[in-house]
């Protein structure tokens, strides 16, 4: 019985099979009753009764319907071939999504006939190797379906046998993995990801902390030289240079400018010094802050002060190293409407060096825009926008600007924008990006109202 159920996966052979019955039946002459075994063997495989009237016919009818049915209803696609790679029937999902409206209509064709014909050869191979080894084989096919979907399918095929044995054909059943294999490379990508990540971390701390301490050995000896007992020095040799002029003793002539230029830059060397070592401790709190769950666990917010983020953007244009004067002029710094914020301004200053220099970097990059700095004072919060008409962002970049070490530039660590976020978040505030691609993109910083006593 096993071999005839096999039987009912080919038309011909379960026609076949109803022919010869047909035919033994008339030559009898009579009604051939299935005996009582039959019945409960009928009602075993397909729930229902037969009537004890019923012939031969009735019973082998009932059980083809009923596989076939289940043949049409079964998930995943279900088909069979002949040894000439030729369909001899499918289940109703192989049917749609192969563009056809009924499973009937794939009888006589072959896989060069298929949305996927451009892997038939492949396909046809597989066929061959079942039948020829008779023996099952499992393997992953891919190719496209009447929707112009390319899917991927775990396909399982054995070969179909005719009652004396021999190979007739070949039956495969395939289940659509796509979805599967990439939620697993998605997976398996953020695994790579995290890995990489915390190796990074590691490389960043380690070497972050010996250069803070190569950093600040150089800038202690420069605000040393620059020190105010040194800086009083000056001020003593200047007061000589003058005595000596008002006395025309023949001293070297000193441009006024210059003079002046000396006597306030020891000031200015002390104030860049401190701010750089500043800066050192930020970024090093930054660092440690990747160990932790809590991104600001590291930074002492009783440091932070009320400060004038108008002030904070004209140092950070200010003290800017616009490599180029055209780099300068791409810049304009608009509605200068003043607002206040709690935090610290060197941290708000780097913040806009980040900016300032990926929205030049893109600018030229794109050879078109320009670069605005804007203050939108809010009653729940207060903003300043970063905006570039340079290139803009791609959607499935703009999803991960903020993300540690994640770069779209060749010589870039991805650190610029994640430590942007970090400190923003450091002083309560928050930063957002708004991109289209081939038009814009605009960092919003926003900074919770700050109350003044």
């Amino acid at each position: 019985m096993g071999k005839n159920i096999f039987c009912i996966f080919t038309r011909n052979c379960i026609d076949f099979l109803n022919r010869n019955i047909r035919v033994a039946c008339r030559r009898i002459k009579y009604t051939c009753f299935p005996h009582k075994d039959c019945i409960e063997f009928i009602k075993g495989i397909t729930g229902k009764s037969l009537q004890h009237q019923s012939t031969i016919e009735d019973y082998l009818n009932h059980i083809k319907v009923h596989y076939e049915n289940i043949i049409s209803n079964i998930p995943g696609h279900v088909y069979w071939f002949d040894l000439n790679n030729v369909f001899l029937g499918c289940n109703e999902e192989h049917a749609r999504n192969v563009g056809l409206s009924s499973k009937e209509e794939i009888v006589g064709k072959t896989n060069f006939d298929m949305p996927w014909k451009s892997s038939a050869k492949y396909l046809n191979k597989i066929n061959m190797q079942v039948a020829n080894e008779k023996k099952p084989v499992e393997a992953e096919e891919s190719g496209y379906i009447a929707s112009g979907r390319f899917i991927t399918m775990l396909t399982k095929k054995a070969p179909l046998f005719d009652a004396n044995g021999q190979v007739i054909g070949v039956v495969g059943v395939s289940l659509d993995i796509t979805d599967k294999i990439l939620a697993e490379k998605k997976l398996q990508d953020a695994n790579i990801r995290e890995k990489q990540q915390e190796e990074r971390i590691h490389v960043l701390q380690s070497i972050g902390f010996s250069l803070a301490h190569e950093l600040r050995t150089p800038l202690g000896a420069i605000q040393g030289y620059a020190s105010e007992d040194v800086e009083n020095y000056s001020k003593i040799l200047y007061e000589g240079y003058n005595l000596a002029k008002e006395n025309k003793l023949p001293v070297k002539f000193i441009q006024p400018h210059l003079a002046q230029l000396v006597k306030s830059s020891f000031h200015d060397i002390r104030d860049v010094t401190t701010r750089a070592n500043k800066f050192i401790d930020m970024l090093l709190a930054y660092v440690r802050s990747q160990a932790s769950d809590n991104d600001s666990a590291e930074i002492d917010s009783n440091s932070f002060e009320v400060c004038s983020v108008s002030d904070c953007v004209n140092n950070a244009i200010k003290q800017y190293p616009f490599i180029a004067p055209e780099d300068k002029k791409l810049l304009k710094w608009e509605n200068k409407i003043d607002f206040k914020a709690q935090g610290s301004p060197i941290l708000i200053e780097h913040i806009l060096f980040n900016l300032i220099r990926n929205a030049i970097y893109y600018v030229k990059a794109a050879e078109k825009g320009s670069i605005s700095i804007e203050s939108k004072p809010g009653k729940k919060v207060n903003a300043l926008i970063v905006k570039d008409t340079g290139q803009g962002i791609p959607e499935d970049v703009l999803e991960r600007i903020f993300d540690d070490f994640y770069s779209t530039r060749d010589n870039g660590i991805g650190i610029g924008l994640a430590y942007c976020r970090w400190a923003m978040r450091a002083m309560k505030g928050e930063i957002t990006c708004n991109s289209k691609f081939g038009e814009f993109t605009e960092f919003v910083l926003t900074f919770p109202i700050t109350q003044l006593f």
